[in-house]
């Protein structure tokens, strides 16, 4: 071969594909969390949108432990070429301040691709608790200070905040009981294991319709598509109260501009499929879709307000 025309050749295979060409070979979806919860079904109703799409498959891997640390971890080391991407949630601005080392830098150490949704939390109570409102909640915790206790999906939980921040704002003496994940708590409240709960409304809307639970409050400012009659923290008299775990999409740092932009548009694109928007909703999942840089800004005004809730409620993890 002659010796130009090799050059030429070998900068054409150095050189990364174009947007255009992307992707040629299946992509990871790193998921840093369990099955079966809101976080993973995204991913996979996604994914397979962005499959169908791209014509690669999207295969999603599900890398849990330590809040989503693991799976983060694992994805800040990954070659930012888009093959390596990644569901997160508003845990990943918890962990900053609840854990003393992290292996990542959270602030910098990605490039944030897109907003996606996000699922409202429930204060819920069990039936053989004769409550109806969270003023008749805090009416009776005040009358009976320690006697109650409420679980939440863990310690260092956006579950665990909210209870945090209604138990500060009611000024009400609740009991903390941590669940290894929202599947046991939402089990243990609806045996009556623990009489009151804070876990992911899509967990608890269906419960709430046929009576096994009591919808209390949700914790977002907009009431909740699932659970229309559950009525918000700030309708019940906590002005303010927005909480709810969010989901995003976000890839290794040194991303390519081009790359970046290409996923983000195919995956707003699947995001406002109709078939994709009805089985979101199925799941719990409300939309609220955003470009990689509000993202980066959500993500920063998180990382400071549960950074203060932290240090006001002493919040620690296992």
């Amino acid at each position: 071969m002659h010796a130009l025309t090799f050059a030429v050749v070998a900068l054409a295979v150095a050189l990364p594909a174009s947007a255009g060409d992307f992707p040629t070979r299946p992509v990871r979806m790193i998921v840093p969390f369990s099955t079966g919860g809101a976080t993973d079904s995204l991913a996979r109703l996604v994914g397979r949108k962005l499959t169908d799409a791209w014509g690669s498959p999207v295969v999603v891997e599900n890398r849990q432990g330590a809040s989503g640390n693991i799976g983060m971890e694992l994805l800040s080391k990954a070659t930012p070429d888009g093959y390596t991407l990644a569901i997160v949630n508003s845990s990943l601005a918890i962990n900053t301040s609840v854990f003393r080392q992290i292996a990542f830098d959270i602030s910098g150490g990605f490039t944030h691709i897109a907003l996606l949704g996000y699922t409202p939390l429930m204060l819920v109570a069990h039936p053989s608790v004769n409550i109806t409102t969270v003023k008749e909640l805090t009416d009776l915790a005040r009358a009976h200070p320690g006697k109650f206790s409420y679980g939440s999906c863990g310690n260092g939980t956006p579950q665990h905040f909210a209870g945090e921040l209604y138990r500060s704002l009611a000024n009400v003496n609740l009991v903390h009981v941590p669940y290894k994940g929202c599947a046991p708590a939402s089990t243990d409240v609806l045996g009556g294991q623990v009489t009151i709960a804070v876990i992911n409304g899509s967990l608890a809307a269906p419960h709430v319709r046929t009576g096994k639970l009591r919808g209390l409050a949700i914790t977002s400012r907009q009431r909740f598509r699932a659970a229309p009659d559950v009525p918000t923290l700030d309708e019940s008299g906590y002005k303010g109260v927005d909480m709810s775990t969010w989901y995003g999409m976000t890839a290794p740092r040194g991303l390519l501009r081009r790359i970046a932009a290409k996923i983000f548009a195919d995956t707003m694109s699947a995001m406002k499929d109709p078939d994709l928007s009805a089985r979101l909703q199925a799941a719990g999942v409300e939309e609220m879709l955003g470009s990689g840089a509000e993202m980066t800004k959500l993500l920063a005004a998180e990382v400071a307000r549960y950074g203060l809730l932290v240090k006001q409620g002493n919040i620690k993890v296992d």
